[in-house]
């Protein structure tokens, strides 16, 4: 995996968390991990974020098909 991709992917899920105002707890921790990646490097904690993402943002989509696009769906699933 590229290193651009996991930041640019998750950058989009906390994007879309912050937009459709989802869960407050989740936008922090992602926030805290994407500065933690940036300074370390140690992609765990993100990743780990990003599939919690996924699981929320895969549960909007079932309700409402446009809210959430399908490409940041798929790249989430790709981490």
């Amino acid at each position: 995996m590229k290193t651009g991709t996991l930041e640019k992917t998750a950058e989009a899920a906390l994007d879309k968390i912050k937009e459709l105002k989802l869960d407050e707890g989740l936008m922090k921790d992602l926030e805290w991990c994407l500065g933690s990646y940036r300074y370390d490097g140690v992609p765990s904690g993100l990743t780990e974020k990003c599939q919690e993402a996924l699981y929320i943002l895969k549960e909007v989509k079932e309700k409402k098909p446009r809210s959430v696009t399908k490409k940041l769906i798929e790249s989430l699933e790709a981490l």
